[in-house]
């Protein structure tokens, strides 16, 4: 029993000390991307992938460029040893879209993950190696593409 509970505190601080934490700035150069197209293109497709990939729109302001968006509880994507079986997570995305030329738009996305266990009782509080935000630049890099990909889709039905 105490080798089991020493070889589970040592996988859950081994993945604590894995995760190494971006600088603010670090994060938001992973956050970040200019987009090319006009800002209506882009606030569009930016709602049409957010739809796609299963989130509820809760918030948008179009003028203001901002979309807050999250997902229903699903099984967790994410492998880690702290996590039980069967647990869910949900994810949440924070948008912000600035006109910034006539043809390029700059975007910021964060995105947070929250996990669950079975009941639907949240897991963050007593898993601290496991920060919410999430910190996979694949993530937001393959984001974007979707983004600019429906964009050029779009510009092509406006000719």
């Amino acid at each position: 029993m105490k080798k089991t509970a020493f070889v589970l505190a040592a996988i859950i601080l081994f993945v604590g000390c894995a995760s190494a934490t971006l600088t603010p700035l670090q994060r938001r150069v992973m956050e970040s991307k200019e987009l090319e197209g006009t800002y209506e293109d882009a606030f569009r497709s930016t709602m049409a992938i957010l739809q796609d990939k299963q989130y509820i729109v809760s918030t948008s302001d179009h003028s203001g460029g901002i979309i807050i968006a999250k997902t229903a509880l699903l099984p967790a994507t994410k492998n880690w040893p702290a996590l039980p079986v069967g647990a869910k997570e949900k994810l949440e995305i924070s948008i912000n879209l600035e006109k910034f030329t006539a043809s390029i738009v700059k975007i910021r996305a964060s995105i947070l993950r929250y996990y669950f266990d079975l009941a639907g009782n949240p897991l963050h509080w007593w898993i601290k190696s496991l920060p919410p935000l999430v910190e996979e630049p694949q993530a937001y890099s393959d984001f974007y593409a979707e983004i600019q990909k429906e964009m050029f889709r779009r510009a092509q039905l406006n000719k």
